[in-house]
């Protein structure tokens, strides 16, 4: 038996680790399947979890590494603060993997880990109204899924989206950033898919008057 400590570090002072003994030589192998299988994926995901379960907390670090670059782009859009979702994510994870002995296996992974995420966000951002601190939108470096906008608009985007209420911000993300379902986003925000499509709409109409008022106060 070895020890080891498991790290999963991000640019900056940010890291998960997890300290444990586990056999040098692995007798099953973890590594993550395409990102087009999500039948594979969510068998994977079970597989690693199960493991955890089993006495291996090593297997929850193939979790970390393919989970958190996708949990720190999420939220650096809900807190717009490089460093600040770092932490945020660190945070995610070690709630996540304390609480492995609760999750229901035959609930999905991703949606319960992003529903971490979301609540640890949203209490960081209540935190900071209280404090009344102000943020930067570092605009700059936010990663994107699929065709990349022209700067500018990118830019409009991202500024109207960072000027919806939280949680209209997080559907909006969820849905078309990290290809949650209506039904599956409204699950992770603690709302049913009838009243997910209501906000999304809403969310949807509120950019356009943002992005269109933009356009005009440019002219």
């Amino acid at each position: 038996m070895s020890s080891w400590v498991l790290e999963q570090r991000w640019p900056g002072r940010s890291r998960f680790a997890v300290r444990c003994w586990f056999p040098a030589v692995l007798a099953v192998r973890l590594d993550p399947p395409p990102d087009d299988d999500p039948a594979a994926i969510a068998a994977w995901e079970t597989a690693c979890v199960r493991e955890v379960r089993r006495g291996r907390p090593e297997a929850f670090n193939p979790l970390v590494a393919y989970y958190a670059p996708r949990i720190r782009a999420y939220l650096h859009r809900m807190v717009r603060h490089r460093q600040e979702a770092e932490d945020l994510t660190q945070e995610t994870f070690l709630k996540a993997y304390r609480s492995l002995g609760r999750f229901d296996a035959g609930r999905s992974f991703r949606r319960w880990l992003y529903t971490i995420a979301t609540n640890t966000g949203l209490n960081a951002l209540r935190s900071r109204q209280r404090r009344g601190v102000a943020v930067d939108l570092e605009l700059d470096a936010l990663p994107e899924r699929g065709p990349v906008a022209p700067s500018a608009e990118k830019e409009r985007l991202e500024a109207a989206l960072a000027g919806l209420a939280p949680r209209a911000r997080q559907l909006v993300t969820l849905h078309y950033h990290e290809g949650f379902t209506l039904a599956e986003a409204g699950a992770v925000l603690g709302i049913g898919e009838g009243a997910a499509k209501v906000a999304l709409c809403r969310a949807r109409r509120q950019l356009r008057e943002m992005m269109l008022q933009e356009a005009d106060d440019g002219l």
